[in-house]
């Protein structure tokens, strides 16, 4: 009666245990934009953070620029040993094994060069010095054949900004709140098609909407932003 008392103490302690990891489990924060790329390529999201972080830079947003060269990052991490149209893991090679010399157009920019012009840029950044940090991102989208980035890159970006956009809602930067839905809809005005451009300049209209009114952004609510970013992720 003993054992048998003993063994059924220890499986209830196993059962609680595991009932208890899969609580903590569950109370795991939803992962960021950077985690889950919306993109076929990788290399797109990395460049879309990119574009994000010198939009910022631009306003003198030394924050949401580390944040979005963060995203670039983890995405740049992310490409090792994978195909992309924009990051080459090696440099071409000619037809006697060595680097090829410089063709017309953009000198092309390896996976790894890009990660470390991200790292430079994040050090300057955490020094605020803007203009090396964006002399590094430029040199990363200088490296960019424009021609093989793909047409939903705008959506992209949107949807990394309502994403950061979300964060302010919940008490990140509240102030920078206008800053990334502005950017949104102006990503979603440059993005052309094939499909549902009209869609995309239809939502951009909205959130500027929103955003105006009287009391907007005290107005909005997670839920409506996140009823954005859905519409986008239905589009791409």
């Amino acid at each position: 009666m003993t054992s048998f008392r003993s063994d059924f103490i220890i499986v209830g302690l196993v059962l609680a245990v595991a009932c208890q990891r899969h609580v903590t489990a569950s109370r795991a924060p939803p992962a960021r934009f950077a985690a889950n790329s919306l993109a076929e390529d990788l290399g797109v999201s990395l460049l879309a953070g990119v574009d994000n972080a010198r939009l910022a830079i631009a306003r003198g947003n030394r924050l949401d620029a580390a944040n979005d060269v963060a995203d670039a990052r983890a995405f740049a991490a992310r490409l090792a040993g994978q195909s992309s149209r924009l990051f080459a893991d090696t440099p071409p090679l000619i037809a006697d094994g060595h680097p090829a010399n410089q063709a017309p157009g953009p000198v092309p920019v390896t996976r790894f060069e890009a990660q470390v012009k991200l790292g430079t840029a994040s050090a300057a950044l955490a020094r605020g010095d803007l203009a090396t940090a964006d002399a590094s991102l430029a040199a990363i989208q200088s490296g960019v054949a424009r021609a093989r980035v793909p047409i939903n890159l705008p959506l992209l970006e949107a949807d990394e900004s309502l994403d950061v956009a979300l964060a302010a809602l919940s008490g990140e930067r509240p102030a920078n709140l206008r800053y990334q839905l502005e950017n949104a809809a102006r990503a979603l005005r440059a993005y052309r098609g094939p499909a549902n451009a009209a869609d995309a300049k239809a939502l951009a209209h909205e959130i500027e909407t929103a955003l105006n009114a009287p009391g907007g952004e005290g107005r909005l609510s997670a839920a409506r932003v996140e009823l954005w970013s859905d519409r986008i992720d239905g589009w791409i």
